[in-house]
C-alpha cells in the first residue's frame, strides 16, 4: 500500500471505488430487493395480463406510385388527366399513410353506420361519444412506412384480439378500396380524354392533308411534282437564261469596249482600224484634175522651167486643187466617225437591252423558283407532318383498346389496379402485446436495482461514520497519519497481543501500517522538537490504549527512549497491558506522594518503559491544568527523549482537553463504523478552542468486508511477504 496523504475536503467527490464500497456494503439489500423485484414483476405481469391486456394486429400495405400505373400514370401514357402524383415509393408511403391517419377518413368509417368497426366491444364501450370513440381511432392507430420497401404497416391494439383485427383489417380494406377507386376513376378519365384526343388527332390529319394537297397543286402549277427529285421547267429555263445572260453580258462589254476604244484612238488624232477599213471602201481616189495638173506641170518645167510664168500658174492651180481635194477627204472622215460612232452606240444599246430584258425574265423565273421551293418544303413538312398523326393516331387508338381491356378486367376485383394492396393475410393475434413478461420483468428488476442502490446511497449520505479517508475529509483538513486494519482481518496478528502486535507480530499487516504511522507522523512534526504526545479519542472504544502503545513501541525500536503514562484514570489499560500492578502511577507522581523513578517500569520492549495511571484522583482535572502536569513532562523529558499519555476519550472526560494545550502535539483516533463525523468535528473544534497542536487521525479498526479498504491490500501484501 502507498502512503496516505493528507486529506482535504477538496476529496469530498465519490470516486468509483467509493461507489463500488457502497455496493459491496449493501450487496444483499441489493440482493434481496432485485429478487422481490422479479417476483414482482412476475405477479404484475400476470395481474395486467388478466386485466389489461393489449393484443396488436398488424396489416402490411404494398403502395404503388400511380406512375407504376400503365395508361394512367405510367410511360405508356401520352397526356397526364391528374395532378403530378409524388415521384417516389417514399413520398406515396407517405402519402398514404396521411390519408390513413386523417380524421376524415377515421371519422367516416366510424360513422359508417355498416362498418364493422361498430360490431366491436371496443367501440361499444363508448357508448353513444362517438366522438371519443373517433379520438381513440386516431390517438392508438399506427401508421408508420417501412424504410427501403414499399410497404405501410397498420397496426391497433385493443384488448380483445378479434377487435384490433376488425378494426385494422376495415381501414385497411377501405383505404384499399379507396386507392381502387381512384384508379378507377382516372382509368375512366383517361378513357374519355383518350377518344377525345383520338377525334381531335384525325381532325388534325383532315386538316394537314388538305395542306399537303394544296402545295402539290402549287407546285403543278410551275412545272414540279411532289415527291419527284427530276429538275423543273422553271429550274431548266433559268439556267438558259444564266447562260444567255452571261453571253450578252460578253457582248456588251465587247460593244463598250470597241466605243470606248474608238472614241480614244479619234480623241489621240489616230485612225481607229474601223475607221480605216470604212474610208478604205468610200475611197474614190484622187480627182483627174490634179493628175492632169501634176503632168502639165512636170511638162512646163521641162519644157519652160521651173521660173516660168506658166509653170508658176500651173503650180498654183495644183495646189488650189489639192487643198479642195483634202478639205473634201477631212469632211468625209469626220462624217465616217460620226456614222461609225452611232454605229457602235447602237451596238452597246442593243446589247444593254439585251442583257437588261434576259435580266428581267431571270428575275421572274427566280421568283417563281422561290416560290416553287417553298411549295415543295411546305408539302414535305406536311407530308412529315401526316406521317407523324397518323403513328400518333394508330398508338392513341392501341392506348384506347388496352385501357378498355384493363377497364373490362378491372370488373374482376382480382384483377382491379391499385396504388394500395393488402400484403399477406391478417391472422388473429394469439399473444399479448402488453403486458410482455420480459418487458415486465425487465422494468421491475430495474427499478428495483434504483430502488436498491437508491437506499444504498440514501444510506451511504445519511452515515454520519467515519469509515473511510473520504469521510476524514468532510471533516476539515485534517492530517490522516493511517489505517489500521481490523484485528480479525489479520492473520498473522491474532496470536499476538493487539497493543503490543509491532512488536509480537512485526511482520503482520498491522504492525506495517502502524510503522507507516510511525513514518508519517515523523514527517508531519519534526520529533525533536514535539517531544510530548497525546493519544486520545473521541468515545470509548476507539482503539486509543492500542494506538499509543504500538506507536510507542515503533518509536522505541527506532532507536528512541520512549516513556508510555497511562494517564486515562476512568479505565486505565496500560498496567493490564503489561502485567505491572496499578496501586501506585501517574497519579501519585502528580501529587508528590511517590518518587518519578518509583513508579517508571521497563518493559521487554527495548528502550520502552511505561507508568501506570495509579488511583484514581479526585481533581484530576486541575491537576492536568495545573503547572504539576508541567513539571511532570519537564522531568520526564530529561530520561527519556519522548513521553506519550494515553487518555480518555476528549469528548468524554475533562481531564483529556485539560492536558491537550500542555503536550507538544495530539493524535486521535476514530475508530471506523464506531466513531462518526459530528464527534470528530467536535473533537478537532476543541483542540483549536484549547490552542493544542493536533498533529493528526489514525483511523482504526477498519474491515475489509461490508465495503471496506483492506480486502486486496491484505491478500496483496500476504503475497509479497511470503514471495
Amino acid at each position: 500500500m502507498g502512503p496516505v496523504q493528507p486529506v482535504h475536503a477538496a476529496a469530498n467527490a465519490m470516486t468509483l471505488q467509493d461507489v463500488w464500497r457502497v455496493i459491496r456494503a449493501n450487496l444483499w439489500l441489493i440482493i434481496a430487493l432485485l429478487a422481490v423485484a422479479a417476483v414482482g414483476g412476475y405477479l404484475l405481469n400476470q395481474w395486467l395480463l388478466t386485466h389489461y391486456p393489449r393484443y396488436t394486429s398488424t396489416i402490411l400495405i404494398s403502395v404503388r406510385p400511380i406512375q407504376d400505373i400503365p395508361y394512367v400514370g405510367g410511360s405508356d401514357d401520352s397526356i397526364n388527366v391528374h395532378e403530378a402524383a409524388p415521384q417516389s415509393t417514399e413520398l406515396e408511403q407517405q402519402s398514404q399513410a396521411g390519408m390513413i391517419t386523417s380524421k376524415y377518413f377515421l371519422g367516416s368509417i366510424v360513422d359508417d353506420p355498416n362498418s364493422q368497426i361498430r360490431q366491436t366491444n371496443w367501440f361499444k364501450q363508448f357508448g353513444t361519444h362517438i366522438e371519443e370513440a373517433k379520438e381513440e381511432l386516431s390517438n392508438k392507430l399506427e401508421v408508420y412506412p417501412k424504410p427501403n420497401t414499399r410497404l405501410i404497416a397498420v397496426s391497433m391494439s385493443t384488448s380483445s384480439p378479434q377487435d384490433s383485427l376488425t378494426i385494422v383489417r376495415e381501414i385497411v380494406e377501405r383505404h384499399v378500396r379507396e386507392r381502387t377507386d381512384n384508379v378507377m376513376n382516372l382509368q375512366y378519365q383517361q378513357a374519355h380524354n383518350l377518344a377525345r384526343l383520338i377525334e381531335d388527332t384525325g381532325k388534325e390529319m383532315q386538316l394537314t392533308e388538305n395542306q399537303l394537297n394544296q402545295q402539290a397543286e402549287t407546285m403543278a402549277n410551275y412545272g414540279a411534282s411532289g415527291g419527284s427529285v427530276q429538275m423543273s421547267a422553271l429550274t431548266v429555263r433559268l439556267n438558259e437564261l444564266v447562260q444567255a445572260e452571261t453571253a450578252a453580258q460578253t457582248k456588251h462589254a465587247e460593244a463598250k469596249g470597241e466605243l470606248e476604244s474608238f472614241v480614244k484612238q479619234v480623241e489621240a488624232g489616230q485612225t481607229p482600224l474601223l475607221l480605216s477599213e470604212q474610208l478604205a471602201k468610200t475611197n474614190t481616189g484622187s480627182s483627174g484634175a490634179a493628175d492632169q495638173l501634176e503632168d502639165n506641170l512636170r511638162s512646163t518645167a521641162v519644157k519652160y522651167g521651173t521660173d516660168s510664168q506658166q509653170y508658176k500658174a500651173i503650180e498654183a492651180a495644183l495646189k488650189n486643187e489639192r487643198e479642195m481635194a483634202e478639205d473634201k477627204e477631212a469632211k468625209h472622215r469626220e462624217e465616217m466617225i460620226v456614222s461609225i460612232t452611232n454605229m457602235l452606240k447602237t451596238k452597246v444599246a442593243t446589247a444593254e437591252q439585251l442583257l437588261k430584258k434576259n435580266q428581267e425574265e431571270a428575275d421572274k423565273i427566280t421568283n417563281d423558283l422561290r416560290l416553287e421551293t417553298k411549295a415543295e418544303i411546305l408539302y414535305s413538312r406536311y407530308a412529315n407532318q401526316l406521317k407523324t398523326l397518323q403513328a400518333t393516331l394508330e398508338k392513341q387508338k392501341q392506348q384506347k383498346r388496352n385501357l378498355d381491356t384493363t377497364i373490362s378486367a378491372a370488373k374482376d376485383p382480382t384483377n382491379a389496379l391499385s396504388t394500395a394492396s393488402v400484403v399477406g393475410a391478417a391472422d388473429l393475434p394469439n399473444k399479448a402485446a402488453f403486458p410482455r413478461l420480459p418487458i415486465t420483468m425487465a422494468v421491475s428488476i430495474v427499478m428495483g436495482l434504483a430502488l436498491a442502490l437508491g437506499i444504498a446511497f440514501l444510506r451511504e449520505f445519511t452515515d454520519t461514520s467515519v469509515r473511510s479517508p473520504r469521510d476524514i475529509a468532510k471533516v476539515g483538513q485534517l492530517n490522516l497519519l493511517g489505517m489500521i486494519p481490523h484485528e480479525s482481518e489479520d492473520p498473522e496478528a491474532q496470536s499476538a497481543r493487539l497493543p503490543l502486535a509491532i512488536y509480537e507480530a512485526p511482520t503482520s499487516i498491522i504492525a506495517e501500517q502502524f510503522r507507516q504511522v510511525r513514518t508519517r507522523l515523523q514527517h508531519s512534526a519534526s520529533l525533536d522538537t514535539v517531544r510530548s504526545l497525546m493519544v486520545t479519542g473521541t468515545a470509548p472504544g476507539d482503539g486509543k490504549t492500542t494506538v499509543a502503545c504500538n506507536l510507542a513501541a515503533g518509536l522505541a525500536l527506532n532507536g528512541r527512549r520512549i516513556l508510555l503514562v497511562d494517564g486515562n484514570f476512568r479505565r486505565p489499560e496500560i498496567h493490564r497491558v503489561f502485567g505491572v500492578g496499578n496501586e501506585q502511577g501517574f497519579s501519585d507522581v502528580l501529587n508528590g506522594a511517590v518518587a518519578f523513578e518509583d513508579v517508571v517500569h521497563e518493559t521487554q520492549v527495548p528502550n520502552l518503559a511505561i507508568m501506570a495511571s495509579g488511583p484514581k484522583p479526585i481533581n484530576a482535572t486541575e491537576m492536568f491544568e495545573s503547572q504539576l502536569l508541567i513539571d511532570f513532562i519537564e522531568r520526564a523529558l530529561e530520561e527519556f527523549d519522548h513521553v506519550i499519555f494515553d487518555s480518555g476519550p476528549m469528548m468524554v472526560v475533562s481531564e483529556s482537553a485539560a492536558m491537550a494545550p500542555r503536550v507538544d502535539g495530539v493524535v486521535t483516533v476514530a475508530r471506523a463504523r464506531g466513531s462518526n463525523r459530528g464527534q470528530l468535528t467536535r473533537m478537532v473544534e476543541g483542540l483549536r478552542a484549547t490552542k493544542a497542536e493536533h498533529l493528526g487521525v489514525v483511523l482504526n479498526g477498519v474491515r475489509a468486508q461490508g465495503g471496506g479498504y483492506y480486502r486486496r491490500n491484505i491478500k496483496t501484501y500476504y503475497e509479497y511477504q511470503n514471495g
